[in-house]
């Protein structure tokens, strides 16, 4: 008999449909080039959206405000980019056709700056930077959905510095589903225990997953089939099971999360082993740093925890560097470990 809790995800704010949000920015020009100053704007929503009306602000002190030429729009899913000088950002950047490019003169500080746009209705999308990053490279934004604060955006990792008109090189995929860990509280049960197992789920892609089916599996005998609800872009949830009455022997535990459209099959499943009550003798101390330089004063020691003595006549110890010779255990002075010693 299993039973099961769902651990409800955390809630996490984002945008809604038709959202246009700013998503890189070309600060410190390459080399000692000119006019190539530019900012992106990506539509995250499912609704093409009409950008006439609206503001495009360069800095804040003064603030430097333009209206978006008209007739402008960007499309669902889109991209749309606003250059300091059209002619010289087409010479150095080939974007998609169908990416709308428009001049704004712009002034972008290197060492601190921001920029922002504001919609008819006056709601405002900025982004503040104290480093415009290195040469040639652009400042993009991680999960588009993610906000504007200084930990969802990073310099591009493109191997060209930037990705004008394209998804941005540090966005993960739109929909992703992992398994992140298997947790057993206790983490070592013994025979008859009553463990529970906490799988962990995250969403590592870009948009909301709205359910998650979550699986847990012991040697190929389902414990649980559950799921998690509306997990947002970098949001964890978990499921935990009871295991009742866990058998000796050494066991194989799988979590695993299925997720409409997961674009990433690697993630979705981890597997750990344990062994309950068969290995009574482990590990208990090491000295790897004694006092002094002495390496003679270096030891291990091993510990039987079970209820019975154990010949450990014709054991080995190896450092584990896979230099050093296998050395025979000492037979002649421990020939047997006595129990709980």
């Amino acid at each position: 008999m299993f039973t099961a809790v769902v651990l409800a995800a955390v809630a996490f704010g984002g945008v809604g449909d038709g959202e246009v949000v700013l998503s890189e920015v070309l600060v410190n020009e390459p080399g000692s080039s000119t006019k190539l100053e530019w900012v992106e704007l990506h539509n995250a929503g499912a609704d093409s959206v009409d950008l006439d009306g609206w503001l495009f602000v360069d800095g804040d002190n003064p603030p430097d405000s333009s209206l978006v030429p008209s007739s402008s729009s960007i499309a669902p899913g889109g991209f749309f980019i606003i250059a300091d000088d059209t002619a010289s950002f087409l010479a150095n950047w080939n974007v998609p056709a169908d990416v709308p490019v428009v001049e704004i003169p712009m002034t972008l500080g290197n060492s601190g700056d921001s920029v922002a746009v504001v919609d008819t209705t006056g709601n405002r999308r900025a982004f503040r930077w104290t480093n415009g990053g290195s040469d040639g490279v652009s400042l993009e934004k991680i999960l588009p959905l993610g906000g504007d604060d200084d930990a969802n955006w990073s310099e591009s990792e493109d191997p060209e510095g930037s990705t004008p008109g394209y998804r941005n090189s540090l966005t993960p995929l739109d929909v992703d589903g992992e398994v992140t860990s298997i947790v057993l509280d206790p983490s070592r049960p013994e025979p008859g225990d009553d463990p529970q197992v906490t799988v962990e789920v995250r969403n590592a892609g870009a948009t909301p997953i709205p359910l998650a089916n979550v699986h847990v599996v012991a040697d190929g005998d389902t414990l649980l089939s559950s799921s998690v609800e509306d997990l947002q872009p970098t949001e964890v949830g978990s499921v935990v099971v009871t295991w009742f009455d866990i058998p000796p022997g050494t066991h194989r535990i799988e979590g695993s999360i299925e997720v409409e459209g997961d674009q990433d099959g690697a993630n979705d499943a981890l597997e750990i082993s344990i062994t309950v009550g068969t290995a009574a003798v482990v590990l208990s101390e090491v000295m790897a740093n004694p006092a002094g330089s002495e390496d003679s004063d270096e030891f291990i020691e091993i510990f039987n925890r079970g209820d019975e003595s154990v010949d450990v006549s014709g054991w080995s110890v190896t450092d584990g560097d896979e230099v050093d010779a296998l050395m025979p255990w000492d037979e002649g002075i421990h020939g047997v470990l006595e129990a709980d010693g």
